[in-house]
């Protein structure tokens, strides 16, 4: 899946006030990328690894976090303007 699209798909699925979610939960719950997309646990990992080098989420592992939190100065209108101008 582009990383843009999954990135679109985690902040339109951010809960209002959440601070951060866990990896497991962005592959497995209902309409994340990793059920949408039939993504194994690596494969999810990959995608949010490039979303990160795009600045627009941070991925947390110390001390077996396993989550990610998304970039307070972006919205999902931004990333979606992104898509539409790499189109």
């Amino acid at each position: 899946v582009e990383p843009l699209v999954a990135a679109y798909i985690i902040y339109d699925l951010w809960e209002e006030n959440m601070v951060a979610k866990s990896i497991k939960e962005i592959e497995t719950e209902k309409y994340h990328i990793g059920r949408m997309f039939l993504m194994d646990e690596d494969t999810v990992r990959e995608t949010l690894e490039e979303i990160q080098a795009l600045k627009l989420i941070t991925i947390e592992t110390i001390a077996g976090l396993n989550q990610v939190r998304i970039n307070p100065n972006i919205t999902k209108e931004d990333i979606l303007n992104m898509i539409i101008k790499e189109a």
